[in-house]
């Protein structure tokens, strides 16, 4: 197991994180694989830190949109603006949740079909957890 806090799996398609709360006493890890799981992890201070709620919340569209069957680009598109809005309503939300998932559905906007936005969905996640340091 990664002892990185946030670490995507790209076999499972699950995002692991240490949740902060029983910090130092032992390391207890979540995977999460729903964007509901991120919202609840966010919102009860299991992943604290701004960097690693950035990364999370980026991952948390990721997972909505690789289990999200559809066809149809301009319905995905809207209901992937829907999910980010959800994000940011999580009690420890703030501009770096706002700006993360942003940046992830500006990528998804130029795509051209739903599975080009879904991989420049992982793309751009990827990035974000990249410059904050959280890469295994």
């Amino acid at each position: 197991m990664s002892s990185l806090s946030v670490d995507w799996n790209d076999t499972t398609h699950s995002l692991k994180v240490i949740d902060q709360r029983y910090i130092p006493q032992k390391e207890v890890y979540h995977e999460l694989r729903s964007i509901e799981q991120v919202w609840e992890a966010i919102t009860f201070q299991k992943i604290q830190k701004h960097s690693e709620v950035e990364v999370a919340s980026a991952f948390g569209l990721v997972l909505w949109s690789q289990f999200k069957q559809s066809n149809q680009l301009d319905l995905f598109l809207d209901e992937l603006c829907a999910k980010r809005d959800y994000l940011c309503t999580s009690k420890q939300a703030n501009g770096s949740i706002s700006t993360s998932v942003n940046r992830v559905v500006t990528r998804a906007l130029k795509a051209h079909t739903v599975e080009e936005a879904k991989l420049l969905c992982l793309k751009e996640a990827k990035a974000i957890q990249s410059e904050k340091g959280l890469m295994s």
